[in-house]
């Protein structure tokens, strides 16, 4: 108990060890609650015993509690309760052992405590003297064509995109198919609604502008060029390998509406440069494995992890560059090249590249007369707003809206509120319009018309 509790306190990375480490310690502490309190009232006679024992019990009850209400932010105080009570009373236990009695197995067991604490603060300490830096995308040396940058050349799955998956197999279906779970018992409810309305949520083939422009391309260029276009509005089709089926049977496919899905951004492993063309690589987290897995068993598990380590959850889908606009420019900067249009390189397009240079970003000083403070992609397209949780609770959080400019979705879904978002956020101030010369044409028949 005491060792799996140090690795939790101390370990970051939110792997397949850590995940076995919370459940070994759930396990090991719901199985030891009952034995230790027999032993306990059998020993409760000695002052220091049944300071420990009672100690012991308290971090259990404690523990049983952060598994009923879920091991929160808010709860933050209990957890700290739960471990200092349990170090408390091993150490009392400890203290009752009479000196002449403290041979080689006392010695390491004070040994062992000692270090439990140690080790996970020396942990703590050092990661909050040394944050994570600022994410550092550094773009590869240019291929000489598609094949060069995408994950088994030419004949890979993915090709002309570049795209890859950590193990370099198609992702499972089911991964993109889950976002509607993320708003299952209040846990992200209002971010999911908002995402409902956006135009990421309907960037996919339901969307008709969409389909239409990825069947022309399908019809002009083959198959294989048409994945260019599915790498960024359609990555669940790409990424689980369906993107070859027909335009409109893949339409009526769930993967085909899947748009991009929470799950999209969230299990990007790696930003593999600021060129775009789907430059990332998507691993499916450890825990969330649990979730996908066809054993009831597996998913009941993964519920009950998620709730005693909210934290594992946070950590497996909240990466550094999450909220980064080296994380946006994966497809936010468009490249098309011979692989997809059959002639040369040219740049379709590239909002990275102009927020880049833009004085805004704080790494240019082109296009704009103000220097105001730097902000990133998220600070304009993801603003806060005020948002409620199931228990009502007030709190703000990072609007998943992405309401900028598209005005076309929502008034197509009928969707009053995107609708509503968007069309404040162009009314905001963010769009500006310079005139700088105006010329009147000359009236009909007036000398020199």
């Amino acid at each position: 108990m005491v060792a799996s509790g140090a690795w939790l306190a101390a370990a970051d990375r939110p792997d397949g060890l850590l995940i076995a480490g919370v459940g070994l310690h759930l396990v090991l502490g719901l199985a030891l609650l009952v034995p230790c309190a027999v032993w306990w009232w059998r020993r409760r006679g000695r002052p220091l015993v049944r300071l420990g024992g009672a100690l012991l019990l308290a971090s259990g009850a404690a523990g049983c509690l952060l598994l009923a209400l879920g091991n929160r932010d808010a709860l933050r105080p209990l957890l700290w309760t739960h471990a200092v009570l349990a170090l408390a009373g091993l150490a009392s236990l400890l203290a009752a052992v009479a000196p002449a009695r403290r041979g080689p197995l006392w010695w390491a067991a004070a040994g062992g405590l000692l270090l439990a604490v140690l080790a996970p603060g020396m942990a703590l300490a050092w990661r909050s003297w040394n944050p994570p830096g600022a994410l550092a995308a550094a773009n590869p040396a240019p291929s000489r064509d598609a094949a060069g940058a995408a994950m088994g050349g030419a004949a890979g799955p993915f090709y002309p995109t570049r795209a890859s998956t950590r193990d370099g197999n198609p992702a499972a279906a089911r991964l993109f198919l889950a976002a509607q779970s993320c708003g299952r018992s209040g846990c992200h409810a209002d971010l999911t609604r908002q995402w409902d309305g956006s135009a990421h949520r309907f960037s996919g083939l339901d969307n008709p502008w969409y389909r239409a422009t990825f069947a022309q391309m399908r019809q002009a260029r083959g198959v294989t060029a048409s994945r260019w276009c599915a790498g960024c509005h359609a990555p669940a089709t790409l990424l689980s390998g369906a993107a070859d089926g027909a335009p409109d049977g893949l339409a009526a496919t769930p993967l085909g509406r899947a748009g991009v899905s929470c799950t999209v951004c969230h299990a990007i492993s790696r930003v593999k440069g600021t060129t775009g063309q789907a430059a990332y690589e998507l691993d499916t987290p450890a825990l969330y494995r649990l979730a996908l897995s066809d054993s009831a068993l597996a998913r009941d598990l993964y519920e009950v992890l998620l709730r005693i380590d909210p934290a594992l959850h946070r950590r497996s889908f909240s990466r550094p560059f999450t909220a980064s606009a080296e994380l946006c420019s994966t497809c936010h900067s468009v490249r098309m090249d011979k692989a997809a249009n059959g002639y040369h390189w040219f740049r379709v397009a590239d909002d990275y590249r102009d927020w880049q240079v833009s004085s805004v970003s704080g790494q240019g000083y082109l296009l704009v007369t103000a220097f105001p403070p730097p902000r990133s992609c998220t600070d304009c397209h993801m603003p806060e707003v005020r948002s409620a949780d199931a228990g009502g609770r007030q709190g703000r959080i990072h609007s998943h809206r992405f309401a900028s400019a598209n005005t076309a979705v929502p008034a197509w879904r009928g969707d009053a509120e995107q609708q509503a978002a968007v069309t404040s956020s162009l009314r905001s101030g963010a769009v500006t319009v310079d005139i700088f010369s105006m010329l009147e044409p000359p009236a009909a028949g007036a000398a020199g018309g």
